[in-house]
């Protein structure tokens, strides 16, 4: 049951407080005008929901006249007496509950002319906000493309790796002490254990060249970058380093 504070339930003991009066009651006991308006309050609820449930069958949004009938026939209710029972001559007016005054809401700061809704847009939905707050403000700087910036970029990116591969390799790897004994367990001075690889001359016999990068070239490229170059292009075959190598003349001498 409704709390006695509640606005709703005033307005319905008045009006049945009226249906009373117009059945010549003068007085009623508090518990006897509590049913009758818990069973009014029923009553309409039922009414609203039936009304609701025959609009949204007819796929509509707001309930019309049509809806409230067929609530009405369901529920039993004669519709032609309605009518009869609305031009009563003892029927007792009831007066409009009064208005409480409300406070005007503080406007806020506004600080500009607000952007006016498109046609499309239906009026009775809220205005657009003030247009500072939906500005576009780009959060992100565009990196610039410039040489020495991107190089710059280049050499922190690969400086950051190279620690950040060091620091796993110090947590990772076999280490021991980079100091004096017993500061193994102190993680600041510590030092990678360098393991020369099983046949350290491998490479200089393989036949590939390796770049700054890492990258693998082999000899043969070499050559055919060398062979053309000393066809075509004359910077490369400048290079004494690049010439192709020349046979010694045999002097064969004199008897």
């Amino acid at each position: 049951m409704a709390a006695d504070t509640s606005v709703q339930r005033k307005i319905l003991q008045i009006a049945v407080c009226a249906l009373c009066r117009e059945q010549g009651f003068a007085s009623t006991s508090r518990m006897a005008m509590e049913t009758m308006t818990e069973m009014l309050q029923s009553y309409l609820s039922e009414l609203a929901r039936s009304a609701k449930t025959y609009c949204e069958l007819s796929s509509r949004v707001r309930p019309t006249l049509g809806d409230v009938r067929m609530a009405l026939i369901d529920m039993g209710a004669d519709l032609d007496s309605i009518p009869v029972y609305a031009k009563r001559t003892h029927r007792l007016h009831v007066n409009n509950p009064l208005k409480s005054r409300v406070p005007p809401a503080p406007k806020a700061l506004e600080t500009g002319p607000k952007e006016p809704c498109p046609p499309y847009i239906p009026p009775h939905l809220p205005s657009f906000p003030d247009p500072h707050s939906y500005v576009k403000t780009p959060t992100t700087r565009q990196a610039s493309e410039e040489y020495k910036a991107v190089r710059e970029r280049y050499a922190s990116q690969r400086k950051d790796i190279e620690q950040g591969l060091a620091r796993f390799l110090a947590k990772t790897a076999e280490h021991k002490s980079g100091v004096c004994e017993g500061l193994d367990t102190d993680s600041s001075f510590l030092l990678i254990m360098n393991f020369p690889p099983h046949h350290s001359y491998l490479p200089a016999l393989l036949n590939e060249e390796r770049t700054e990068d890492g990258n693998s070239i082999e000899k043969n490229a070499l050559k055919q970058d060398v062979k053309a170059a000393a066809t075509g292009s004359s910077e490369i075959a400048d290079n004494p380093f690049m010439r192709p190598a020349k046979r010694p003349r045999k002097s064969f001498k004199s008897s």
